[in-house]
């Protein structure tokens, strides 16, 4: 569960490194909206292109780990176990939850 969180802080820095490369024209100390002076003015914290790709940045990590997701865990444990016995339920949740990680599909092991 760590691996998947800390793939989608650093998919979801490099699509906003995307998104606002292609937004933002100005090089550092070109920008007349902030300073280099260390003086943060309220122009350039609210620029907004910025906001509106931080957003749009969000919403496409969440879709990308969601899909990562489904494809390193599988299904959800409840759909997998249906057909299970109380038994194999047991062994199948622990193995899921405690077992080795990460669990691919089509991992010979499953």
């Amino acid at each position: 569960r760590i691996a998947l969180f800390h793939l989608s802080l650093w998919c979801n820095a490099m699509v906003l490194v995307a998104l606002l490369k292609r937004e933002t024209t100005f090089r550092p100390g070109e920008d007349p909206h902030c300073s280099q002076l260390g003086v943060l003015s309220w122009a350039c914290f609210a620029y907004g292109p910025a906001f509106a790709q931080s957003v749009l940045s969000a919403l496409c990590t969440t879709f990308l780990s969601n899909v990562y997701m489904l494809v390193c865990r599988g299904r959800s444990f409840v759909a997998r176990t249906k057909s299970f016995s109380d038994i194999e339920r047991e062994r199948a949740f622990l193995q899921h939850f405690l077992g080795d990680y990460p669990m691919c599909l089509y991992q010979r092991r499953q």
